[in-house]
């Protein structure tokens, strides 16, 4: 006789409902990016999310039956050159038969400010061509010219670390970082550049002398060489006798 059989029989189904609202949301970026120049509000991200999934092969024959709808989860985050927006993404696919299957994600949308671009450079005011030995950056004014898309930007220079003190080790040359900041940060970003600041020892008669530990000052001493502001190199004095 023949028995008893057990049998297992798979169907295989092309396209089912849950994959195809998955292709969906994964046609959408996690973390994607707009300029604010095209970015008037969420609208436009469902706008970016149907354009996405319409141009996915995957999704292509089903976009007419695919939905997306976009909600702010939060306020938006600002740093000097964007915004950063956590929203919830839903795909829904509506079948032929009118039932609706959605699925849903979290994603975060940067919108960048609009870019600015240093286009003369900052220049330093104190000292004329350098900036004194010893001297304080948050003491140095800068100057210079900022713009976007070829209009100038109105706002301020500073230094990215206003404390600090100009030296001369690279033979009288340093290099800074400086900041520009917009008046108007809700549609324009900062920018920053590299700037070589010129340092120089700033002599004067009887304004300075360096003299080595083991050195001591006479009182007979006179003091009337003439020392040039452009001198880099400090002046020793020898334990004894006279400079004149």
């Amino acid at each position: 006789s023949v028995g008893e059989r057990e049998y297992t029989a798979t169907w295989l189904t092309t396209d089912p409902i849950g994959r195809i609202v998955t292709w969906g949301l994964d046609a959408i970026p996690d973390s994607p990016t707009m300029n604010l120049s095209d970015f008037t509000g969420i609208e436009d991200v469902k706008t970016l999310a149907e354009d996405l999934i319409a141009k996915d092969e995957k999704c292509a024959d089903y976009s007419g039956q695919i939905s997306v709808s976009v909600e702010q989860l939060y306020d938006p985050d600002q740093d000097g050159t964007s915004y950063l927006y956590t929203l919830k993404v839903t795909v829904t696919f509506t079948d032929d038969n009118g039932v609706k299957t959605s699925e849903s994600k979290d994603i975060d949308l940067q919108v960048m400010k609009n870019p600015v671009t240093i286009s003369v450079a900052p220049v330093y005011t104190l000292g004329g061509k350098f900036v004194p030995y010893g001297t304080s950056l948050s003491d140095v004014e800068l100057n210079g010219t900022a713009t976007s898309g070829g209009e100038t930007v109105s706002g301020s220079f500073a230094w990215d670390e206003p404390g600090t003190v100009a030296l001369s080790a690279n033979n009288g040359l340093e290099v800074y970082k400086v900041v520009f900041t917009p008046d108007d940060t809700s549609n324009y970003s900062t920018a920053e550049v590299m700037i070589a600041v010129n340092t120089r020892s700033a002599y004067s008669s009887n304004s300075m002398w360096c003299l080595t530990p083991s050195n001591t000052w006479d009182a007979s001493w006179t003091w009337t060489a003439a020392l040039s502001a452009a001198s880099t190199s400090p002046i020793l004095l020898p334990a004894t006798g006279s400079m004149a």
